[in-house]
């Protein structure tokens, strides 16, 4: 941890980003996130600016994401949302827009990477053994995480 930034655990699993997979018109990327994957988004911020993001959501929305942050980032999360100077409104709603931005920024980017593993997942199960294991062990040392969800995906196959 550098900076009061805490280290994330997020996987490109597309069941772990979506809370329902029907759209309305009106629907943003983040109504349809789970909250997991909006604390995942968060969590590498500072806690003052996961303070302001979290302002804006819904209380109980709000309670969901901060139940998925890191222990050790939940408190300082808190004590930042209770010392939260009330904005004028021109500021609530700027804020407001840029975090809705960033955050379907953000969560687009998740779900494209969700895409992507599925892709690569399947190239690899038509790959032979020993080829596809070393394929993985090379991904693992360039992105952990990625060999850990194409790992997942191949046992599910």
């Amino acid at each position: 941890q550098s900076g009061g930034r805490a280290e994330c655990q997020s996987d490109f699993s597309t069941e772990a980003t979506v809370k329902r997979t029907r759209r309305d018109d009106d629907t943003t990327k983040i109504d349809v996130a789970s909250d997991r994957l909006i604390a995942d988004c968060l969590c590498g911020e500072l806690p003052q600016t996961i303070a302001v993001a979290l302002s804006q959501l819904p209380t109980q929305r709000a309670s969901e994401v901060v139940s998925h942050l890191p222990a050790t980032v939940q408190a300082q999360v808190l004590e930042r949302l209770v010392e939260l100077d009330p904005a004028s409104s021109n500021e609530l709603t700027e804020i407001q827009d840029d975090f809705r931005d960033w955050l379907n920024h953000q969560i687009e980017r998740s779900l494209h990477q969700a895409e992507l593993a599925a892709r690569l997942a399947t190239i690899l199960d038509a790959t032979h053994s020993g080829t596809r294991q070393r394929i993985l062990h090379n991904v693992a040392n360039s992105d952990a995480r990625l060999a850990r969800e194409l790992r997942l995906r191949l046992e599910d196959a």
